[in-house]
């Protein structure tokens, strides 16, 4: 059975947080000292993680310094260390961080890739036979000659 943190219980009825004592109001997101922590968190298991799963932490220590009102930080981040270019949900951050940073012309220009990688994605045709991809449908496959052979692939990095 868990004890009753009533000092955390006093803070939140005095419109405190309960990690650093702040008024919550000035918040405006994520507590300071709680964001503080967490973004030490996934620095450290971002040094040490690989490939996909770094990416992923990345994307989220992004989202953690939107959320704590630094764009500019999520903008490095992003761009410095994901493929954004190729990856549907690293582009949504990016263009919300430049759209919270008031660059609206370079938000608008993420979301268009983002929707073209939507649009890619969607229009993949593979073949049963080779296994080889293509961006629309025919009825045979140009690379092993064999007909009746493509299939819908949906192919989305997000």
């Amino acid at each position: 059975m868990s004890e009753t943190n009533w000092h955390n219980i006093q803070r939140k009825l005095e419109g405190r947080c309960y990690m650093c004592g702040g008024e919550l109001p000035k918040h405006n997101g994520v507590c300071p000292v709680y964001g503080e922590e967490m973004i030490k968190k996934y620095k450290a298991a971002i040094s040490t993680s690989k490939n996909g799963t770094r990416e992923g932490l990345i994307m989220l220590l992004g989202v953690l310094y939107l959320e704590g009102k630094s764009p500019r930080e999520t903008i490095r981040v992003i761009e410095e260390a994901t493929s954004f270019e190729k990856n549907i949900i690293s582009s949504l951050i990016l263009s919300d961080a430049y759209r919270e940073d008031n660059n609206e012309v370079k938000s608008q220009k993420i979301i268009k890739n983002a929707a073209q990688q939507v649009k890619r994605a969607l229009f993949n045709f593979k073949c049963c036979a080779c296994g080889k991809t293509f961006g629309k449908w025919t009825d045979n496959c140009s690379t092993c000659n064999t007909f009746d052979s493509l299939e819908y692939f949906p192919e989305v990095n997000i």
